[in-house]
């Protein structure tokens, strides 16, 4: 249910409370979307690095387990901030290009506001 406020209605609180429920739920799944693709293209780069079968990924998974736990904490922190920008960068990138759809859902309103005037 979508809920559309035109210019000159005197609006109750409750659909002023429905409209923001309804933005922020939409805004939320946006946002949870973009996380699963950031998420997903790392994993699935990781599923190529095990050369496309998941005998080798979980045979890179293990390498790299070995490896992590065996660092030193400098070294451990340094591989945390790589895997945090990597996947911030894909969010980001993610979220640029479905920008478009971030505008329809925050000017949804404003829209068919300005397309009845």
């Amino acid at each position: 249910m979508t809920v559309h406020l035109e210019v000159g209605k005197k609006h109750t609180r409750v659909e002023l409370v429905q409209a923001l429920l309804a933005t922020s739920l939409r805004m939320m799944g946006w946002l949870l979307l973009n996380a699963l693709v950031a998420i997903g293209a790392v994993s699935l780069v990781a599923f190529v690095v095990g050369g496309c079968s998941f005998e080798g990924l979980m045979h890179q998974l293990a390498n790299l387990s070995t490896r992590y736990i065996a660092a030193d904490l400098g070294r451990q922190h340094q591989f945390n901030s790589i895997l945090i920008w990597i996947v911030s960068g894909t969010f980001c990138l993610t979220g640029f290009f479905r920008r478009h759809s971030l505008f329809d859902l925050l000017f949804k309103e404003f829209d068919r506001v300005s397309a009845t005037a």
